[in-house]
């Protein structure tokens, strides 16, 4: 068993040896790709178990945003979009499913309304990872403009220049 694997792998190291390597082993900037989102295609439908427990141990509310994915790990945010109409939602993965064939996502009911698929119960969609962007705050001090609270120092009289006459007494009736 030994000299079966020995055999081949020195005679590839010694292949290797042999012949010159015709190209540069250092990579350049531009051979590497950056890496780009993950995006996912295809038909989404939509659940309502109002009140039972999903996958991840959270109740289900039909109100929230969020959707059952078979791979994708719980509390993962997905970007959404309606191929047909360009919609589009952030959910969150809670649960999974779905687990027919011809579905990718099952969304909650309040997802379904967003992207405008709950009359039909299905579309076409985009998926992909949402990452957000946090901006860190800035060190240091922050400088709020100061109020000055005082008196008000009036140069000129505001009394205005009409009267008010008072209204003549009334008649009594007769």
């Amino acid at each position: 068993m030994k000299c079966s694997l020995f055999l081949p792998l020195s005679l590839s190291l010694a292949l290797s040896l042999s012949f010159p390597l015709s190209f540069p082993l250092t990579l350049s900037s531009d051979s590497i790709p950056e890496k780009s989102p993950k995006v996912l295609t295809g038909k989404a439908s939509w659940y309502n178990a109002h009140g039972r427990f999903t996958a991840n141990g959270e109740r289900f509310h039909r109100d929230s945003l969020t959707c059952a994915h078979r791979t994708f790990p719980f509390g993962t945010r997905l970007r959404v979009k309606n191929i047909n109409n360009g919609r589009e939602v952030i959910v969150r993965v809670t649960d999974r499913g779905p687990f027919g064939g011809k579905y990718c996502i099952d969304l909650s009911i309040a997802a379904a309304r967003i992207l405008g698929i709950v009359r039909l119960g299905f579309a076409e969609v985009e998926i992909t990872e949402y990452e957000e962007t946090i901006i860190p705050l800035k060190a240091g001090p922050i400088k709020i403009p100061g109020i000055q609270f005082g008196t008000v120092n009036l140069e000129h009289d505001y009394t205005p220049e009409w009267k008010i006459e008072p209204l003549p007494p009334l008649k009594p009736l007769e």
